[in-house]
């Protein structure tokens, strides 16, 4: 695909002060709207805009829309500097799309608020739900990016940018619980992303030489699946993250728990004020890199002294050097972003993978394998639908729904059948895609407080 010039005009589809209303007597009638929106079409392939409050918009390029006459355009379009992120949003049928639609429609219960279903939660002071829901954004928006087939333009992003050339590597690592700031071992793997399905390219595994014989209460050591395990001294270890780090490439780093990490390759010598959090710098001004989101080292938690009483600031710490920027991804922040909780979650990373579908040992260590687990939960996140969609698919009404009839089916009884052009409920959009669509998790979300919503936000939130 060749460069093209990107569009960073957008004309918002329903919802708050939309620009784009069907005329006369339908200009309320969303059903008509998504009707006419998707014509003869088999699927409408639009965009998803993130705002800074967390709110949500459907948007379609202006580049793209060719004017009809059946349609009003009220205000003037929207820059793409509104949104904090902007990532593909599918629709596979008009009844898809008047149910999306449907959700983003305001109450009109507070004048001049968007009081809608989807976004009512997100009015006020809400602190950190846009950078968090446009983060998960962002991950969907640079896998899909990574194909390519795929149309970036639309999104704001150039193929002859920094993003199309990074590389995108898993690291995992264990801690020993005896003593923060001692860890047992590091793994990593890589991935190509631009095959579908992700192919990974190599695994390592690192065990470090002086804590080899450590462990931890309930885990066991196990065998490195994907090659040899290598035993080092923790010097050596340090210089491979180094050299790892090092790259000729954008670096798009997926980790557990980002500020462990942080806290961990500090304890190595190595400088991580250069590091990103999320993708942001990858997904602004046609993948330009400028500016980051700052993180909060005082959100986390900071090493221990040594136990010879020394300082960790007093070890060797890299020399300076021109390197290509490096982004960390949290993926346990994307699942708690997903599963809407409000506190911070301490989970293993095998609990959350469980949570996602995926399979992993809560009673095993070896951070090697543990390196294609992460990975794997980041595919299962990046490549399903857009946040609210899967959050519905994995643990919302619609989850149960399908659940229910699968059980009935299975029970050999008649399984409730679906009217196709019920706004309320389409089966289509239950089943996120790729590594996704094994994912049913065993427990609800249990963000909010569901006394503060009426029928139909708990209808669209899942309770």
């Amino acid at each position: 695909m060749g460069d093209q010039q990107p569009a960073f005009l957008y004309y918002q589809i329903g919802g708050f002060r939309p620009n784009l209303t069907l005329q006369g007597e339908f200009r309320y009638d969303l059903r008509k709207l998504a009707e006419a929106i998707f014509g003869s079409k088999p699927l409408v392939e639009l965009v998803l805009g993130i705002r800074p409050s967390g709110a949500s918009a459907i948007l379609v390029p202006t580049s793209e829309w060719i004017k009809k006459e059946d349609f009003n355009y009220p205000g003037t379009p929207q820059p793409a500097s509104d949104f904090l992120s902007l990532s593909p949003l599918q629709f596979d049928n008009a009844s898809q799309l008047a149910r999306k639609l449907n959700a983003l429609k305001p109450k009109g219960k507070r004048r001049g608020e968007d009081d809608s279903a989807a976004n009512k939660i997100f009015l006020g002071d809400i602190g950190q739900a846009g950078q968090f829901r446009s983060a998960f954004e962002h991950s969907r928006l640079l896998f899909h990016a990574f194909k390519p087939s795929s149309d970036v333009s639309r999104f704001g992003l150039s193929r002859s940018s920094p993003w199309a050339s990074a590389q995108v590597i898993s690291l995992v690592f264990n801690e020993w619980t005896h003593e923060k700031g001692v860890f047992l071992d590091i793994g990593w793997s890589s991935m190509d992303c631009a095959t579908r399905p992700p192919t990974f390219r190599t695994s390592v595994h690192l065990e470090v030489e002086d804590t080899r014989h450590f462990g931890n209460k309930g885990k066991q050591r196990v065998g490195f699946r994907y090659g040899e395990t290598e035993v080092l001294k923790q010097s050596s270890v340090s210089t491979r993250v180094r050299d790892l780090l090092r790259c000729e490439r954008p670096l798009i780093l997926l980790v557990h728990d980002e500020g462990a990490v942080r806290t961990l390759f500090r304890g190595l010598g190595i400088d991580t004020d250069s590091m990103a959090s999320g993708l942001k710098t990858f997904s602004k001004s046609r993948g330009v890199f400028r500016g980051r989101y700052t993180y909060k080292d005082s959100r986390r938690r900071s090493l221990s002294p040594r136990r010879d009483g020394g300082s960790r600031d007093q070890r060797p710490r890299s020399p300076p050097r021109t390197q290509k920027p490096v982004c960390l991804v949290d993926i346990r922040q994307m699942y708690i972003t997903l599963c809407r909780r409000i506190a911070e979650s301490n989970a293993s990373l095998s609990a959350v993978a469980a949570e996602l579908g995926l399979q992993g040992d809560d009673k095993s260590m070896c951070a090697g394998n543990e390196s294609r687990l992460l990975a794997e939960m980041w595919m299962t996140m990046a490549s399903g639908p857009a946040i609210d969609e899967q959050y519905g698919a994995r643990w919302g009404a619609d989850a149960a729904r399908v659940s229910a009839i699968a059980t009935q089916s299975a029970s050999g009884g008649s399984a409730p059948s679906a009217d196709p052009g019920d706004v309320d409920f389409d089966p289509n959009d239950l089943a996120p895609t790729g590594w996704a669509a094994a994912a049913q998790p065993s427990r609800p979300s249990q963000m909010m407080d569901w006394d503060d919503l009426d029928d139909d936000e708990e209808e669209f939130y899942g309770r």
